[in-house]
């Protein structure tokens, strides 16, 4: 089975950043949001993967993130293109102002909590993001 590292970004305003996914109908879920996040290659680590992915889809360094932290692990949804776990990070962004679309997928952008819940998301990120909000927001 497959890993997934991915994170659950917030500024100081407390929103949520988001991957809206490239509009390509041969990738799983295209033109939805997403976390900053994916697979875990070969001998990576969880971790590892978590700071690749994250450079890659953000041009951001984890170290520029303020307490990541592990969060939660989930089981991927089945239309999901492989059979994963999911391991949840949270942080918060040091200097939003850096942060700029890397190689995948077609904008990057903050939401409320309010804002995120009535999202096209892509896997178990509703479930995922409903839970986060729910423990981290007096909603």
């Amino acid at each position: 089975m497959k890993k997934v590292a991915a994170i659950i970004l917030e500024n100081s305003k407390r929103e949520i950043l988001l991957l809206l996914r490239d509009d390509n109908p041969n990738i799983a879920y295209p033109n939805q949001w997403d976390l900053i996040g994916g697979f875990v290659n070969g001998a990576e680590t969880v971790e590892q993967a978590l700071k690749r992915e994250l450079k890659e889809e953000t041009d951001y360094n984890v170290e520029e993130v303020k307490e990541v932290t592990y969060w939660k692990e989930y089981s991927g949804a089945k239309t999901d293109s492989e059979p994963n776990k999911k391991f949840i990070y949270k942080g918060t962004i040091l200097s939003p102002e850096k942060i700029q679309l890397g190689d995948e997928g077609q904008e990057l952008r903050f939401f409320s909590h309010k804002e995120i819940l009535t999202l096209p998301l892509a896997s178990k990120h509703r479930e995922i993001l409903k839970d986060y909000i729910n423990e981290f927001f007096v909603v």
